[in-house]
């Protein structure tokens, strides 16, 4: 997998819409896991969770995050 810099920086400039207490996960890394997962074919939230899960550890590298689980559902919602 080849990290995308410009789509990270672009979705950088992404206002978040959540509440102050729903950021448990950082927006921008949740937005181009979410982008990368729908390349990759997902097509539902369920899909986008487990390119996630199943590629935690690779995305955590490639793109110096720290996400220690994928996220719930309702938090992609």
């Amino acid at each position: 997998m080849i990290p995308f810099p410009c789509l990270w920086e672009a979705l950088q400039d992404v206002t978040d819409p959540r509440g102050a207490r729903g950021q448990r996960y950082p927006f921008t890394p949740l937005m181009v896991f979410t982008v990368l997962a729908v390349l990759a074919g997902a097509r539902s939230y369920r899909d986008v969770i487990t390119f996630i899960r199943e590629r935690r550890h690779q995305l955590n590298e490639l793109f110096g995050t720290r996400l220690t689980r994928a996220p719930a559902l309702n938090t992609l919602r």
